[in-house]
């Protein structure tokens, strides 16, 4: 069955993770999602013992790696833009 939209998601429970009993069913997305989701766990379990800073952590990970990509697209627009 193919599902698309905004809203809540299904929850599986389970008792293989007691601090992630209720895991994220992330559908279609899921292999793109899912190895996301193992980083920010390792991230919380080695690096930050706070998911919220474990989030801003890899958060500001992601925009470090994508910079030099969003300078190169600011540059091009700026460059198409002039007369």
């Amino acid at each position: 069955m193919l599902r698309s939209g905004v809203g809540s998601r299904t929850w599986h429970h389970t008792d293989a993770e007691p601090d992630l009993r209720a895991v994220p069913d992330f559908g279609l997305a899921g292999p793109d999602r899912s190895p996301l989701f193992l980083w920010l766990k390792w991230t919380y379990n080695h690096i930050v013992p706070n998911w919220g800073w474990a989030i801003v952590l890899q958060t500001l990970i992601i925009n470090l790696a994508l910079l030099p990509l969003r300078l190169s697209q600011m540059k091009s627009d700026v460059e198409d833009a002039a007369p």
